[in-house]
């Protein structure tokens, strides 16, 4: 299964443990799935971890070691500069250009602003929340109080 996680999934399984995007994170480090990123992403992984209001949560050398692991574990692709829909967000446009350069099965993110969660589906790529995909794959479950 090919998996293109958000720059958001990724951040936050960095400030908190134990929730589905940290256990999405664990489970692509165990091989259970083949992570799709690229240039763009690892760049924006950067930029966004050097966020003002998110110093306080991340420890520089944590998102050090997630970008060299996702330099050396992932499939780095490189995505035509065309893509065939666009997100309402023109930031997350490579996403879909990733999804799209490495036919990925599923996109997972936290992102309502782009409008990916609302289409479902780009192309055969199914896009689903970090909760979504952690109960149909990894077995998650919603703690119901």
């Amino acid at each position: 299964m090919k998996v293109v996680l958000d720059t958001n999934v990724l951040i936050s399984a960095l400030i908190s443990p134990h929730n589905p995007p940290d256990l999405i994170l664990q489970s692509w480090l165990a091989g259970d799935f083949e992570l799709l990123t690229s240039e763009d992403q690892l760049e924006e992984i950067r930029r966004v971890s050097r966020y003002a209001h998110l110093q306080p949560f991340l420890q520089p050398h944590q998102v050090g070691v997630l970008v060299n692991r996702m330099r050396s574990l992932a499939t780095i692709v490189r995505p035509e500069s065309l893509i065939s829909e666009e997100a309402l967000d023109p930031d997350d446009n490579f996403l879909i250009a990733i999804c799209e350069a490495g036919s990925a099965n599923n996109l997972v993110t936290g992102d309502q602003r782009a409008g990916l969660l609302e289409r479902r589906h780009i192309g055969a790529t199914e896009i689903l929340t970090a909760a979504q995909f952690a109960e149909r794959y990894l077995g998650w479950r919603v703690q119901r109080s």
